[in-house]
């Protein structure tokens, strides 16, 4: 998306940032703007908004207008509805009904700026090369940890949830290169997930860690992480915490199964 790429910034130069920044204002009408008007605007020149385009990968400024303006308004929804207060947004079916797609759109969006690919493909080459996969997940976060191994179990991957700490369990753990740990966290600070983190740590195992980008605790631990967003909106912040561990897991499962089974794709197609 062309939106996600302008937020992120990353390979513009400042200049080009100056028009991000612009586009990126609510405040700021740029539906009739031409590409001239919207240098000026911007403080920057006619050549740098084609370079900027070029850059995203559209061939004319008349693509990069219309994609940025369906792009620009289904965000500026999104973040004015994430505004509002938990009562109205969720106070009747039509509301929730509102609610809930924007939510998801949302999260596709935050989490595509967010996730690394080689972290992502680093993580699926140690989950192929895995002998033992330990999950853990406590409280709600056991939903996306049993999702997560039904998943590797259905490609024939040899995985256990654990749904508690177990300290004997993993003192006891036969560690080498082929086991590994995969901790999931919906909360911002778990204590007892930072525990079997840290009792991981003590192990040498190699750990990866599905939580959010604030729980420096246990990122710190962990030798890959996979981190999501948080929102203000602590009602918001638990769905839309569903809605990344599911999309996570939905981004790694399609990888594995590709590299697991391509003949079987390929003839199934």
């Amino acid at each position: 998306m062309v939106i996600e790429k302008l937020i992120d910034g990353n390979n513009l130069s400042e200049s080009e940032k100056q028009i991000a920044s612009f586009v990126l204002d609510k405040d700021n009408h740029i539906d009739n703007l031409t590409s001239t008007e919207l240098g000026k605007k911007s403080y920057t020149s006619q050549s740098t908004v084609i370079r900027l385009y070029q850059k995203l990968g559209i061939k004319s400024y008349r693509e990069f207008l219309s994609l940025l303006i369906v792009e620009r308004n289904e965000f500026f929804k999104t973040h004015s509805l994430l505004e509002q207060s938990p009562e109205k947004l969720f106070s009747s079916c039509e509301n929730v009904q509102t609610m809930i797609p924007a939510l998801y759109n949302q999260i596709i969006s935050d989490m595509n700026l967010l996730l690394d690919r080689n972290i992502v493909n680093r993580v699926c080459n140690r989950i192929m090369n895995a002998k033992s996969i330990d999950v853990y997940g406590l409280g709600f976060s056991s939903t996306g940890a049993k999702q997560l191994v039904f998943k590797l179990q259905s490609l024939g991957i040899s995985c256990v949830y654990h749904s508690e700490i177990n300290s004997f369990y993993i003192q006891n753990i036969q560690n080498d290169k082929n086991s590994i740990s995969i901790v999931i966290s919906l909360s911002e600070s778990h204590e007892d997930i930072l525990k079997i983190c840290q009792l991981l740590k003590e192990k040498n195992m190699y750990t990866i860690s599905i939580c959010h980008k604030n729980s420096k605790d246990i990122i710190d631990l962990c030798q890959d992480n996979l981190f999501f967003t948080t929102y203000e909106n602590e009602y918001i912040n638990m769905i839309c915490s569903f809605f990344a561990v599911e999309y996570i897991i939905n981004i790694l499962y399609p990888l594995l199964m590709f590299r697991f089974q391509p003949e079987q794709l390929s003839y199934q197609i």
